[in-house]
């Protein structure tokens, strides 16, 4: 009536367990490996990244500013910084300005709008800056949006 079976299951030893888990922390090492390792997202927000400045050069070049346009800077100083510099039009004409704004009056001062700026010079063959701000977002202008002619321009600014 009761059948009885001579199948004998294998134990399973302690090399068996060990194996075992073995393989489970590999499995886990490397999906760790992988989670770390894994290619950073790029945003659009860091390609937009504005340097923050406490000293040091902005700009040190020569630049050609062709007729009706401007070459700004933006900087983001983060705390109250001197902006020195010095700009000259290589054969004195034409003659361009110079400007200081901070954000919102650039915006004013770009769809020719009454703006305030921090510096202003005019008309020039060159000039030089010294001028304190207060920490916040500023543009750097060179303006030759006043000439029919093309000007290049040696310049050099920095923060103190």
């Amino acid at each position: 009536m009761f059948e009885t079976s001579f199948v004998r299951e294998a134990k399973r030893g302690p090399s068996f367990w060990l194996s075992g888990a073995l393989c489970v922390i590999a499995v886990l090492f490397v999906l760790n490996v992988y989670r770390v390792n894994r290619p950073a997202k790029t945003t659009a927000a860091r390609s937009k990244f504005v340097p923050q400045y406490t000293e040091g050069p902005i700009a040190n070049e020569r630049a050609g500013i062709e007729p009706g346009a401007y070459l700004s800077f933006r900087v983001n100083f983060n705390h109250r910084s001197t902006v020195v510099g010095s700009f000259r039009v290589v054969r004195s004409e034409p003659r361009i300005a110079f400007l200081i704004l901070d954000e919102a009056n650039f915006q004013k001062w770009n769809s020719n709008q009454e703006f305030v700026s921090a510096v202003s010079t005019g008309k020039v063959p060159a000039g030089q800056v010294t001028r304190v701000l207060e920490a916040g977002v500023y543009f750097l202008i060179l303006d030759n949006r006043s000439s029919d002619k093309r000007a290049i321009v040696d310049f050099e600014f920095a923060a103190r």
